[in-house]
């Protein structure tokens, strides 16, 4: 057998083993830890609030139905506004990825989609009906923007061909030329 250790057989020991025996575990993990880790899973992403940027913009129209097709760049998981607000254009079709996306309106009824960090394609589409004009207000400016819309004329791109605020689409009159003074893409740049 071992000796007894010094402490063990100390005046103060019973004592100290009863206190030990009827104080009260600490809660596994410790209040700070929660604390700390609550504090890291909640903290905003560094990059905010530029995690991320529509990089493409393309318009396709095709007589009644008008789709949105954009290539969206996130440095971290956000919420992105999308074009879903303007006269005449309310997508009846969202997709994200291939996929059916799950979205939601805001209080201004703007449109909100959740996405992962990375490169996602969004499309959106509607049937504008025999609309004359659709105002298409774009939430984050893309980079680039290109335009397949026979019968429809666009305003709203500078001589770059880069979006401002909105895109506002009008449908020409039969014979009518094709406007030269408003671009509708530009090249990419290498």
């Amino acid at each position: 057998l071992a000796p007894e250790p010094a402490w063990a057989a100390s005046p103060a020991a019973p004592a100290r083993n009863a206190a030990l025996a009827h104080a009260a575990p600490e809660p596994l993990p410790s209040a700070s830890l929660l604390d700390a880790l609550r504090n890291k899973l909640t903290a905003p992403a560094d990059c905010l609030p530029a995690c991320a940027g529509v990089n493409r913009l393309r318009v396709e129209a095709q007589g009644a139905r008008l789709q949105l097709r954009l290539e969206i760049h996130a440095l971290a998981d956000v919420s992105v506004p999308l074009p879903g607000q303007g006269a005449n254009w309310r997508p009846a079709l969202i997709v994200a990825g291939g996929k059916p996306a799950v979205v939601r309106r805001d209080a201004e009824d703007g449109l909100w989609i959740a996405l992962r960090a990375g490169v996602t394609d969004v499309v959106l589409a509607a049937e504008v009906g025999d609309a004359a004009n659709v105002e298409i207000a774009l939430p984050m400016p893309p980079r680039d923007v290109s335009m397949q819309a026979p019968g429809w004329a666009v305003a709203g791109l500078d001589a770059r061909g880069l979006a401002s605020g909105a895109l506002s689409l009008s449908r020409r009159s039969a014979g009518a030329p094709a406007s030269e003074s408003t671009p509708t893409s530009r090249p990419a740049i290498a």
